[in-house]
């Protein structure tokens, strides 16, 4: 007999739906556990903060930060970032302890970069790599990427409230005049090149230049100073010393080691004029507030990164050391913003489509390296932006500028001041001389003395 207190038909076809779905997903991450066994599971943990506020970070001499609030309308800046004490010299084996660990470590004053004998690895090459993958950058070259891509520059933007915090801006707007060398900036790693095409539109007395291994960007419909070129940056920056006034990288925590980093900073600094700015943005690559799904889920990613593709997904800790550290920058600002998933307004929609889309184009990768079919993989993927939205979950997104000294020292000062405040691909990967910027000689050096002498008076009002 029935019993007219019994369930509907169709919820208890969506409770077994849910119990099969939640024991799946549940039998995947169990695989996942046994192939990457730790010693302890411990998940970040931080305090909400809302997808706009923007946070200052101060660090303290053990390396330690305390944030500090605003409101999200306004910019700001930070406090002096105080970095801990290290030792005059590191032995080889300290270095080679430290990086085996997933720790940063590096000199204290700036260093010539590897020489092409101690160092040479093309960045689409990995040969101890158990997997199909060719390319360090594990990320598909596809339009679905490229959308990804476009959606995280406008978050990007949307959050730090603009394409630029650095005081570049008064560098980039001056009028364009017959004796001086015009404004030039660099996208390191310049993706599908939107960065580049907004502020070349802002900008229109300033040239642009980027450069990226994939051919994302547009090679007919840009702006006139718009310059791309196709290239390994690990292969050298194909440009001359002090070229750039302002040279500009984003989200790029997955696509190098630790000594990919270290060349290439040595590049960006070797490029960057003398009184010029850089600026970097990227995240940090495990989610906060995490449920216990998404936990097991991640807990293994910077290890995979590391072991299969030698990367390091840490990158967005620790760019401002780094600036100060390998590059020898000064005036360092560091600037934190949480992206939430949480609410069904517009721009938290938007969040959690680009946390979807940024999954499934980890789905090749991370199913076969974490031993998955593709169906597990996109169950797990369903079960995560669940708990993304239970659990209130969100990602901290990290800002960090800085600028090169006017005069070069063999050790880094410390930082004691802060202001408030027609391009066609050369097959072989090099530039032709179309896009490359040069000046003569005695523009150049003209441009280099008057350069100076307002680095010095626009650093002095700081």
């Amino acid at each position: 007999m029935g019993n007219s207190h019994s369930e509907p038909a169709d919820t208890r076809k969506h409770k077994k739906h849910d119990a099969d779905h939640h024991s799946l997903v549940r039998r995947a991450l169990h695989r996942v556990q046994s192939a990457f066994p730790s010693p302890t599971t411990s998940s970040p943990s931080t305090s909400h903060a809302s997808f706009s506020q923007k946070r200052n970070t101060h660090h303290d001499g053990n390396g330690l930060s305390s944030s500090a609030s605003s409101h999200p309308s306004l910019r700001l800046s930070t406090p002096p970032i105080h970095f801990p004490t290290l030792p005059t010299s590191l032995s080889q084996q300290e270095i080679d302890t430290t990086a085996s660990s997933g720790l940063q470590s590096v000199p204290t004053s700036p260093q010539p970069p590897p020489s092409a004998d101690q160092h040479h690895q093309h960045a689409c090459s990995n040969e101890n790599s158990p997997l199909p993958i060719t390319c360090k950058y594990c990320l598909p070259d596809s339009e679905h990427e490229q959308d990804r891509l476009i959606s995280m520059h406008f978050l990007s933007k949307h959050a730090f409230g603009g394409n630029y915090a650095s005081p570049i801006g008064s560098i980039l707007q001056q009028p364009r005049l017959h004796h001086k060398v015009q404004p030039c900036v660099l996208d390191v790693a310049c993706g599908t090149g939107t960065w580049l095409m907004e502020m070349a539109s802002e900008f229109p007395n300033a040239q642009f230049y980027g450069i990226d291994i994939y051919t994302m960007y547009p090679s007919d419909i840009k702006p006139p100073n718009v310059h791309f070129i196709q290239g390994n940056v690990l292969e050298g920056l194909p440009y001359d010393d002090a070229t750039f006034d302002f040279v500009h990288m984003s989200y790029v925590s997955t696509c190098f080691s630790q000594r990919d980093r270290r060349q290439l900073l040595h590049q960006i600094r070797r490029v960057l004029k003398p009184g010029g700015y850089v600026e970097f943005r990227d995240a940090e690559h495990f989610i906060r507030n995490a449920g216990p799904l998404t936990n097991e889920f991640q807990r293994p990613f910077a290890r995979v990164m590391r072991e299969v593709l030698d990367v390091d997904v840490t990158w967005a800790s620790h760019m401002a050391e780094q600036l100060h550290l390998v590059a020898g920058m000064t005036d360092i600002h560091n600037q934190v913003v949480s992206t939430h998933y949480m609410s069904s307004s517009n721009l938290s929609n938007a969040i959690m489509n680009h946390l979807e889309a940024e999954l499934q184009s980890y789905g090749d990768f991370l199913a076969t390296a974490y031993h998955l079919s593709r169906e597990e993989y996109n169950r797990i993927c369903e079960s995560i932006l669940e708990e993304c939205r239970r659990y209130r979950s969100f990602q901290n997104h990290v800002l960090v500028w800085a600028r090169k000294r006017l005069i070069e020292d063999s050790t880094p000062a410390s930082i004691d001041r802060f202001s408030t405040a027609p391009s066609t691909v050369a097959s072989s990967g090099s530039p032709s001389s179309s896009h490359i910027p040069t000046n003569s000689i005695h523009s150049n050096r003209n441009d280099e003395k008057t350069s100076d002498i307002y680095q010095f008076v626009h650093g002095y009002i700081e």
